[in-house]
């Protein structure tokens, strides 16, 4: 055989493959099936499971792994006193057909039967919604420093029809956990971390009453604002060890709370952890900084605690203030709907607290300020170390920031 002949024959049978090959693209790409709709993401008060399957009946088990507060038997059910306060009333199911129709089954939720009807969950989802009692919700008991929360079970079963389901999802909304950060600690005692329950002690009763989980961590109030990042971390750690959810990926929500100094190591904390803070409450801060610090007394007095002094300063805080600005945090919601500040004055006129200036303590305008004023104060200073202390400080915080509110986690997409 002649070269050219070779060659095209050699030619004639690439062109047969390439053929071939594109015929089977063609004809695979035809049959791969749509995607499902992806599954939403999950928020702190969201459980749920992806593509699943229901006939008649059907057993579904979505495990709860937050702690709400208190239980009122070993089975799981909540305090009944928590639903309406802590805890939503209502919570939801949510369903996402695979071929976009209505639900036409009926649900029990731990053995009982659920009345309402399916609505959609949004003007373009292909969602669907049914209201449930939080009362039939089964919880798990909140864990500990050396075991971790255990999640519980809650069964749906599905009755009267077969359907695909892309995703489901449980809702419901409660109130975060808070952290509290304690102020500066002035004092030469030994170097480390040290117990903050003098400071947080009543908070602690008050929000306990409130069944509001809390963790007011141990730190080293001598350092600077920065060097005390990680007593936040170590308290954040616990809170969703032992009160969950702990999922890879999901940051749970915490109200924050910063007392003295404290307030800016929360500031600080709250702009390296975006969509985790629900509510920055800053009690006695001296958001513009404090002219106690550089006083020479206490500069004499504290020479082990130079950082915390150095970060006190109003240069420094000026500078911090231009670095650490969470107007925008909350977007679209203004900051004033979420930050609130309180500063301390004396019923003798005076616009101190004898440490922080209340100018200072009311210097963020992108915040919502209160004052209070006791009926009396014995010294002026005493008014500073008073005001973690002030049942009326936390019930006017409480109700002005409503912190102490069942949230829904806007990462829920509800």
């Amino acid at each position: 055989m002649s070269r050219q002949p070779r060659a095209m024959a050699r030619y004639g049978r690439w062109l047969v493959a390439c053929m071939f090959v594109m015929q089977m693209t063609v004809s695979v790409a035809a049959r791969v099936p749509e995607p499902v709709a992806d599954t939403p993401v999950a928020g702190d008060d969201t459980f749920q499971i992806g593509p699943t399957m229901v006939s008649d009946p059907t057993d579904v088990s979505v495990m709860v792994d937050r702690a709400y507060g208190p239980l009122a038997d070993d089975a799981g059910h909540l305090r009944a006193d928590l639903i309406g306060e802590s805890v939503a009333t209502e919570s939801a199911l949510e369903v996402a057909p695979t071929d976009g129709a209505p639900p036409v089954f009926a649900v029990a939720v731990n053995g009982v039967a659920v009345r309402g009807s399916w609505q959609p969950a949004g003007p373009v989802s292909r969602a669907y919604r049914l209201t449930l009692p939080t009362t039939q919700m089964l919880f798990p008991q909140p864990g500990d420093a050396n075991h971790a929360l255990i999640p519980r079970a809650n069964i749906l079963t599905f009755t009267g029809a077969t359907a695909a389901l892309d995703w489901l999802r449980l809702i419901i909304p409660g109130t975060p956990p808070a952290l509290l950060m304690a102020g500066a600690d002035l004092s030469c005692g030994s170097p480390g971390p040290t117990d903050t329950t003098e400071t947080w002690n009543d908070w602690g009763r008050w929000l306990t009453a409130d069944s509001i989980p809390y963790r007011a961590p141990a730190r080293d109030g001598r350092l600077t604002v920065a060097e005390q990042l990680p007593a936040l971390d170590d308290g954040y750690s616990f809170l969703r060890h032992a009160y969950g959810p702990d999922r890879p990926g999901l940051a749970p929500r915490v109200t924050l709370v910063g007392y003295s100094m404290g307030g800016l190591v929360a500031r600080l904390w709250a702009s390296q952890h975006p969509g985790v803070v629900t509510h920055l409450l800053e009690l006695a801060s001296p958001d513009a900084g404090t002219d106690a610090a550089t006083n020479f007394f206490a500069i004499f007095l504290s020479p082990c605690a130079s950082g915390a002094l150095h970060d006190l300063s109003p240069a420094f805080v000026s500078a911090f203030n231009a670095r650490v600005d969470l107007s925008q945090y909350w977007n679209p919601d203004p900051a004033t709907m979420h930050i609130t500040t309180v500063a301390a004055v004396p019923p003798t006129g005076d616009h101190t607290d004898g440490v922080v200036a209340e100018g200072s303590a009311d210097a963020l305008p992108y915040a919502t300020h209160l004052t209070w004023t006791p009926e009396s104060v014995d010294r002026s200073f005493s008014l500073h170390i008073a005001l973690p202390h002030a049942l009326k400080v936390y019930t006017d915080l409480r109700d002005a920031s409503r912190f102490a509110s069942p949230l829904p986690d806007a990462r829920t997409g509800q």
